[in-house]
């Protein structure tokens, strides 16, 4: 698995574009609450007009920008089953997606090569994750 830094300024409107050709590919993961997770279908992403949280920057509520763009074949449920059954809750000082982050990308692109996942994280930087 490759890891690449980015800048988000320089990747945000690629990134628009490109969910707004093929939304069907695209999700979006959001931490809810302390323990749990959303995942967003790309069609919600373009809905929204790209207002969700990897684009928008920090939550209000928790005071932190952690959430992750997924291009990959895999469904909406398949991702979910996969970050659940790795990032189940626990005690843990870190939230449970976030503390096993690398685990479940790692699965998702071992099952789907052509993965790419975008991690943003508290910053303008974002961490690539590809094969």
């Amino acid at each position: 698995m490759n890891k690449k830094w980015m800048n988000f300024l320089d990747l945000s409107e690629i990134l628009k574009s490109r969910i707004s050709h093929a939304p069907s590919l695209w999700k979006a993961v959001f931490l809810y609450g302390k323990r749990s997770y959303r995942v967003v279908p790309g069609a919600g992403i373009v809905v929204t007009g790209f207002s969700l949280l990897f684009f928008s920057g920090q939550d209000p509520e928790i005071g932190r920008d952690f959430s992750w763009l997924i291009k990959s074949q895999l469904g909406d449920q398949k991702i979910r089953d996969i970050i659940g059954d790795i990032a189940k809750p626990g005690w843990s000082l870190r939230h449970p997606v976030i503390a096993h982050e690398e685990e479940w990308v790692c699965r998702l692109i071992e099952l789907d090569p052509t993965s790419e996942v975008y991690a943003r994280y508290e910053g303008a930087d974002v961490l690539c994750f590809s094969v």
